[in-house]
């Protein structure tokens, strides 16, 4: 899965992605390259934030969300992430 995004540490080979969820921006699908469904909408004490399941059967992302967003359960969003960091595998 390919996507553009600004990326810290070292990524030669494989790794693990991670991105704060002040990094993750929630949009139209159509304007992102990564699209899911938003399980829950929860309030945190900065603002409010999503859960959005991409599919994969991996966890489900969190993002925090612009206050005049009006994202409910079971929304289709488009995801963009503003900056992230790459952590390498290990073996075994």
């Amino acid at each position: 899965m390919a996507f553009d995004t600004c990326l810290l540490g070292p990524y030669r080979g494989p790794g693990r992605f991670y991105v704060r969820p002040g990094d993750i921006e929630a949009t139209a699908p159509d304007a992102a390259c990564l699209s899911g469904v938003v399980l829950n909408v929860h309030r945190t004490a900065t603002g409010r934030r999503a859960q959005v399941s991409l599919g994969l059967g991996e966890a489900p992302i969190e993002g925090e969300l612009d206050r005049s967003a009006e994202i409910r359960a079971d929304t289709r969003v488009g995801l963009r992430f503003r900056c992230g960091r790459v952590f390498e595998m290990k073996a075994g």
